[in-house]
């Protein structure tokens, strides 16, 4: 085989695999277009509709307790038929306040501590519970 019939042959299996990778490039390359564009597609459905869903949310908020009666009930609802403690009560209405339309914890955890105070031999509702013990006839 000559010379010129060898670099001729190299040079056309080159060229064969020249257009090849070419082909496989410009392949590949209209393939990531499409997908990012699918990508981006989704992603903007993706934040509309977190939109949509956000509004819907915001406009079915409705607030269950209008009075501080609503949430007396609900409170001795849950320690007579749930049977739970009035600490609980007041836990179980901090969390689910939200839902209820509430916007602050009706009970404060400030009188939970209530309970530890009266035991300590303080008095929560006046400090200066001594003037019990001056004469005065007053019953708390």
């Amino acid at each position: 085989m000559s010379p010129e019939t060898r670099y001729k042959r190299s040079r056309d299996n080159w060229k064969q695999k020249a257009a090849s990778r070419a082909e496989k490039n410009r392949y590949q390359s209209k393939e990531l277009t499409r997908v990012k564009a699918e990508r981006d597609k989704f992603k903007k459905e993706l934040k509309e509709n977190r939109a949509r869903m956000h509004q819907l949310e915001s406009q079915e908020r409705v607030v269950v307790i209008q009075s501080k009666v609503d949430v007396v009930f609900l409170a001795l609802q849950l320690f007579v038929v749930a049977r739970i403690g009035f600490r609980a009560v007041s836990r179980v209405l901090g969390i689910v306040m939200g839902a209820l339309g509430l916007k602050k914890s009706p009970l404060s955890t400030d009188h939970h501590q209530l309970g530890d105070q009266a035991l300590s031999g303080t008095d929560p509702v006046r400090p200066d519970a001594a003037g019990a013990s001056d004469g005065e006839g007053t019953v708390l």
